[in-house]
């Protein structure tokens, strides 16, 4: 018998093939659109077709093991099935229910049970690959989360890391050179003006270093998610700066955002803050983010000197192209505009429904 079906299903292996093409078709499956992907999962089912033709000619089942290929000889789908992406499964349910009543009707092509017989196998066929992909996804999220607890952690371990060590030395080294611009009563005379100018120079950029090295140790250490994206901007923009004056506006819900693109989010905004009120010398700052179902927006506006992009100071340079990564790691992207004397604006976008498929 298991002979006679490998032989039956070899003899109309063609024609279920043009049926699956017709009924990707039919039921308005993306692949019929694209003929590369059509091709690929044709390819893929004729396999599919005679991985059964083998079982049933090489491998008849027997009593006392279960049927089908030992997984050590499994075949390897190769990347092209594995990268097929969601839109596989319906396709594969459709081979699987041509094969079947095929070979139904070839085994009992008068029985009276036979759709009942059918419609079981069906049943049981969709049951096992729902709770599989049930299985998969919930593998999928914990696998996520245990990724961002392990990214949390190594942030925190490389702030302390950056504070302990190089924190310490540059501290020593502004103390010191504190001591050389400003010495107290009593001490040695000042230094001659051309050095006293290049210790001023380097006490400077050892300022700014401290200043780089606080703002990098305190997004590392940012290890809970972010609950309230307002409220931690909120927070966070309120202890910038006493001088500039900061707005928040506010629209959506939070709720459509999820904890890792708020986390990003919170770091871009801050960060173009920042820069503003280190670099722009501004009056007033806007802050704005718009949250829909399918995307979030924010913009951060500053009315200080501005920059032409061919002169832009190297610090602020690393601090753009740093939220810029930030947003190209959520398939989104960040702008920035400025003319010298009319401000700066940044732009971020981020495609929320993009983050719900991944």
């Amino acid at each position: 018998m298991s002979s006679d079906l490998a032989s039956f299903l070899e003899d109309h292996e063609d024609g279920i093939l043009h049926a699956y093409r017709t009924a990707l078709k039919a039921t308005g499956h993306p692949a019929a659109e694209d003929a590369a992907k059509e091709k690929q999962l044709t390819v893929h089912s004729r396999s599919v077709i005679s991985d059964v033709i083998g079982e049933l000619r090489f491998s008849p089942p027997r009593g006392d093991s279960p049927p089908g290929r030992p997984h050590d000889s499994a075949p390897d789908p190769g990347t092209a099935e594995r990268e097929r992406g969601p839109e596989a499964v319906p396709a594969e349910t459709l081979i699987f229910d041509l094969v079947l009543h095929k070979l139904v009707q070839h085994v009992a092509p008068h029985g009276e049970q036979t759709h009942h017989l059918e419609h079981a196998v069906r049943t049981l066929y969709r049951r096992l690959t729902d709770d599989l992909r049930a299985e998969s996804a919930a593998r999928y999220d914990k696998l996520l989360a245990e990724l961002y607890d392990a990214q949390t952690a190594e942030r925190a371990r490389l702030a302390r890391e950056l504070h302990d060590r190089a924190g310490y030395w540059l501290s020593v080294a502004h103390r010191g050179m504190e001591e050389l611009c400003s010495p107290a009563p009593g001490a040695p005379a000042p230094l001659p003006a051309r050095a006293a100018d290049a210790v001023e120079g380097a006490h400077s950029a050892v300022l700014e270093a401290m200043h780089s090295l606080r703002a990098t140790t305190t997004s590392l250490r940012l290890t809970e998610p972010v609950t309230s994206l307002e409220t931690a901007l909120e927070a966070a923009l309120a202890a910038l700066s006493t001088e500039v004056t900061v707005r928040l506006q506010m629209t959506g819900d939070e709720a459509w955002a999820p904890p890792d693109v708020k986390d990003e989010i919170f770091l871009i905004v801050r960060e173009a803050v920042r820069n503003a009120v280190v670099h722009g010398s501004p009056g007033l700052v806007v802050v704005g983010v718009q949250i829909a179902p399918h995307e979030l927006r924010a913009h951060v506006d500053d009315d200080g000197r501005g920059f032409a992009h061919q002169v832009r100071h190297s610090t602020d340079g690393v601090g753009l192209a740093t939220m810029q990564e930030r947003a190209e790691a959520l398939n989104g992207r960040c702008t920035v505009t400025s003319a010298v004397g009319r401000g700066t604006r940044v732009e971020i976008c981020i495609p929320l429904q993009e983050q719900t498929d991944a």
